[in-house]
């Protein structure tokens, strides 16, 4: 509570961006904006801190700082990096509410972002009602802001919630993608779920780790992945020194280059 009130009262939130990478075009292709909460010097995980916010009643106001952070540590990036979408995470309780949403159109508007550039990805650690959620997700989608349904395969992100939402995106659990190289099991389902999403670059294998599991994902035909094996999440100041073929892990690259 102290860190949530403290964070509100500042208007400051710690984020870092991780890289999001089409593996089969071997580029670049967008970033997850990732909260580092903090209270006396010491890091919360932010799973506890986000649910502790929507305990407290206060998890439209974590969100919007999180939104607001988030476009605005982008403009600090090299332009290069700026044109790429990025991700930002969100409880689907604030986008329930029409203040969340008023002043959504006024950060992207402040950041210059496009927002066809702006993906919403649900946490899952807060349940909700999906036919509530797919109607107050109309006037964001008319927008132009795309909707990602993350940890897919835990949680709340069950095949019901897939069929109601209509998902740009899927981020796959991390727990599914772990070793998929030695499970028969997790390879099918994953092709289930690239089957109904009708596009590897739609399906975003979270977590990866190895070589093996880059390799497995691409060969089911899953396009994009993020995880260690890329990058770490990566504060404004460590992207404005690297270019991406020296901060991506090139070593799978077919060509030798990361775009």
């Amino acid at each position: 509570m102290q860190s949530i009130l403290s964070s509100i009262q500042r208007g400051q939130l710690d984020v870092v961006f991780q890289p999001i990478v089409h593996h089969r075009k071997e580029h670049f292709f967008a970033y997850e904006s990732l909260s580092r909460p903090q209270c006396e010097g010491k890091g919360i995980p932010p799973d506890v801190w986000f649910q502790a916010a929507y305990e407290y009643q206060l998890s439209t106001e974590i969100d919007r700082l999180a939104l607001s952070m988030s476009l605005k540590k982008r403009l600090e990036l090299p332009a290069k990096w700026q044109s790429k979408p990025i991700f930002v995470n969100v409880s689907p309780h604030s986008l329930t509410e029409r203040a969340y949403l008023e002043e959504l159109e006024h950060l992207l508007q402040e950041s210059h972002c496009p927002p066809s550039q702006l993906i919403f990805e649900m946490i899952e650690y807060i349940a909700y009602d999906p036919k509530t959620l797919f109607e107050m997700l109309r006037p964001l989608r008319s927008l132009g802001v795309r909707i990602a349904l993350d940890d897919m395969g835990v949680g709340h992100a069950n095949l019901s919630t897939l069929v109601i939402l209509e998902p740009d995106f899927i981020k796959i659990d991390r727990s599914l993608i772990q070793n998929i190289h030695l499970s028969d099991r997790k390879q099918r389902l994953l092709s289930h779920l690239l089957c109904y999403m009708d596009s590897g670059e739609k399906v975003i294998a979270e977590g990866v780790e190895k070589i093996e599991e880059v390799q497995i994902t691409q060969q089911l035909g899953i396009d994009l992945s993020q995880g260690y094996y890329w990058a770490r999440p990566m504060a404004v100041e460590d992207w404005a020194m690297m270019t991406p073929s020296t901060f991506l892990n090139t070593s799978y690259s077919i060509g030798g280059q990361v775009n």
